[in-house]
């Protein structure tokens, strides 16, 4: 029934198509795009139907439509018929010869299409102007008839390619696009994940510490001779936080193996990841309703190869711009730079928001501590995210973060990291060597950031 009604549709676009011509060279021939449309549809809509079942179809509704107007003209139903005959007839033949020199739709293409377009476009042409002759009586020139009838087809199977070649690119250009989403869904994905396993594999050293303590507190109540009942209380603690420990591992590994073995895109350009982080960025911002704009001023690009991690730095910090853009008006913009000095690639991330109180300036990267708050549910939010930046900053990259704000008049955060650690095994040698030779501080990234982090907090 579905295939019916699709049939019924497009021989009712054919006939509808065949009723804008023009009459010329002789009586009652028509040149209408209906010729051109017929194809294409045969190609698109109609690529999963018999293209004979369409061939009827657009032959039954033209003999209808052509035969009721001539009838309501005034001319008898004998002649009306005879003068529509040579019509429908032409797009019998022209299913037929569709369908003849093209087998599997699905492989041909627009230039394959169009030839055979014009062959059955020409041959069913010359079928029409003979039945017009044998029932009408109208002689013609064979010589003069062939060639106009031959430029006719030209013209029309170069409009056919033409336009089977522009949806084909359209749909390529869809594809292509979708992949680019795709791929953009999936980048944001890992590097999301990568801040959060990041996290919790720092959690996993605070859960081994729990979990000592815990024994040890074990051993303390049975050198006291404490009741049984503390006895067991304090063993079932220990031994909870054990399971919770494995549990928490296995979840660890089985998100490590997914997203190195599916998603491992190797190293990646600067600038393709910020493209990402923009286009990203601009679709949370319309999902909110903001009016926010986003500038990239980057004096230069090159290879990343922890792109994941210089990624969910970004992100967390255009994320905080942008939720403390919405907290104030709504409107504002984020500015996202970066320049190199001396071996070393300084970022900033800049926004025109409320900017932060002086007091909470020393507290903002403390685990736990956070000013923002769900005004519907009155939770608040986890405040994990500039504490996981400063980290993620010093011990993969040996770097360092600092914020710059002002209350009322917008805040700036500044990330200093070394060149040869963005770039990994794509830096230079040279530049490392002068890298840590002017910084010494930084020849142990790790320790060093571990005394920052220590003495922040």
């Amino acid at each position: 029934m579905r295939n019916l009604k699709k049939n019924l549709l497009i021989g009712l676009f054919v006939a509808l198509a065949s009723e804008f011509y023009l009459n010329v060279f002789v009586s009652n021939f028509r040149i209408s795009p209906s010729v051109i449309l017929f194809p294409i549809l045969i190609m698109t809509l109609g690529q999963e139907l018999r293209i004979m079942d369409m061939s009827v179809s657009a032959a039954a509704w033209i003999f209808c439509f052509r035969f009721l107007i001539r009838l309501f003209g005034g001319t008898a139903p004998a002649e009306a018929a005879i003068v529509v005959i040579p019509a429908t007839i032409f797009y019998l033949s022209y299913g037929a010869l569709f369908q003849l020199f093209i087998r599997n739709r699905h492989t041909a293409n627009p230039a394959r299409t169009a030839l055979t377009a014009f062959g059955a476009d020409f041959l069913s042409n010359c079928l029409e102007m003979t039945l017009q002759d044998l029932l009408q009586r109208q002689p013609l020139d064979v010589l003069v008839t062939a060639n106009f009838l031959l430029g006719i087809a030209l013209i029309r199977a170069a409009c056919v390619f033409f336009t089977l070649f522009c949806i084909m690119q359209y749909e390529a250009f869809l594809r292509n696009r979708e992949h680019e989403e795709r791929y953009q869904r999936l980048y944001l994905l890992k590097s999301g994940l990568q801040s959060e396993l990041y996290l919790m594999r720092k959690n996993t050293e605070e859960i081994e510490r729990v979990m000592g303590n815990a024994y040890r507190m074990y051993e303390s109540v049975l050198e006291a001779d404490l009741p049984e009942e503390l006895r067991n209380r304090s063993l079932a603690i220990a031994r909870d936080v054990h399971e919770i420990k494995k549990d928490y591992l296995r979840v660890i590994q089985g998100i490590e193996q997914e997203i190195e073995t599916d998603y491992d895109l190797g190293s990646m350009r600067l600038s393709d990841i910020l493209r990402v982080l923009k286009e990203s960025s601009y679709r949370a911002i319309d999902a909110r309703k903001l009016k926010i704009r986003i500038i990239i001023e980057m004096d230069f690009d090159m290879p990343v190869e922890e792109h994941y991690a210089l990624m969910s730095v970004f992100k967390n910090l255009v994320n905080n711009a942008i939720e403390a853009i919405e907290s104030d008006s709504g409107r504002g913009t984020i500015v996202i730079g970066g320049r190199r000095e001396d071996g070393i690639c300084i970022f900033t991330v800049s926004d025109n928001g409320p900017g932060i109180r002086e007091k909470n300036l020393e507290r903002i990267f403390q685990m736990g501590y956070s000013t923002k708050f769900d005004e519907k549910t009155g939770n608040m939010f986890r405040g994990v995210g500039l504490c996981g930046v400063r980290q993620m900053i010093g011990e993969r990259f040996g770097g360092t973060i600092a914020v710059e704000s002002e209350y009322g008049n917008g805040t700036t955060f500044t990330v200093r990291i070394p060149e040869y650690a963005i770039a990994g095994k794509n830096a230079d040698s040279r530049t490392a060597q002068n890298v840590k030779e002017q910084n010494p501080k930084e020849q142990n990234p790790k320790e060093q950031s571990g005394k920052e982090a220590g003495s922040n907090e």
